[in-house]
């Protein structure tokens, strides 16, 4: 089932695809060159590339650790043209994001293992720099630099038979930032397909895991290890440009 926080930001979504179908084309013949809407779905997959801070810890043979194990993302976006010969672009929106963690502990005398899932839940909105590079008249190599400002509604409780976990939140945003690169392919008048991968590097971990677990002979112990969120995504992309109905001018486009 959907939380409120979901369901409102759904709605969002909703309209704004709706402004952006319908309203662009009424734009088009008052500017040339209108801002485009568009679509993004996400595969996100945990980077270990630069990390910082220790992602296991081990106090007297008892070993917690905590692992990415992947997610998704998805939202509406907005791209505008610069420049007049669309070799730069600028790229904002909103995505929901969820990132997935198994929280692992064992014991010292191996009698006690066990795995505690955590779901993180946000909200990305991306402000991106880029630049086309043309193949030809249908496809294009896109590459883009910038930030990312990541909204954490709130700090997660969740209770295991061995361990029980409090993530607290570092802050309720967190600057990230965020490089891409990916293909485009332009129909005429039919829209843009964009495939392609990005690096999300968030500036610090997002928050902060305390745990509690018992040992073999019943003894209950606290410790705690920083929650890190950055990750590599597989990116699809859709703009709607069938406002286009005449034969597209490449060179113009975004």
């Amino acid at each position: 089932m959907l939380n409120k926080h979901q369901i409102g930001y759904t709605i969002y979504i909703i309209i704004l695809l709706l402004q952006a179908k319908l309203g662009v084309s009424q734009r088009y013949e008052k500017d040339k060159n209108p801002p485009i809407g568009g679509v993004v779905i996400r595969a996100l997959f945990p980077s270990s590339a630069f990390e910082t801070a220790p992602s296991s810890i081990n106090k007297n043979g008892n070993i917690i650790s905590v692992v990415g194990t992947g997610g998704f993302s998805w939202g509406g976006l907005v791209r505008k043209n610069v420049s007049q010969n669309g070799l730069f672009y600028l790229e904002s929106g909103l995505n929901y994001t969820r990132r997935n963690y198994e929280n692992r502990y064992s014991d010292s005398t191996g009698e006690i293992n066990v795995t505690v899932p955590l779901r993180v839940d946000n909200y990305e909105l991306p402000v991106i720099g880029g630049v086309m590079v043309k193949f030809n008249q249908n496809y294009y190599l896109s590459s883009g630099l910038g930030f990312s400002f990541d909204f954490f509604p709130q700090s997660l409780r969740k209770n295991g038979d061995s361990l029980s976990i409090i993530s607290n939140r570092r802050n309720w945003v967190i600057a990230g930032l965020e490089a891409r690169i990916g293909l485009e392919y332009r129909t005429n008048g039919k829209g843009i397909i964009y495939l392609g991968a990005a690096y999300h590097r968030m500036a610090t971990n997002v928050a902060n895991n305390r745990y509690q677990y018992t040992r073999v002979d019943g003894q209950k112990v606290e410790t705690g290890l920083p929650l890190q969120a950055h990750y590599f995504s597989i990116d699809l992309r859709y703009f709607f440009t069938n406002y286009r109905t005449e034969p597209v001018n490449y060179n113009s486009l975004p």
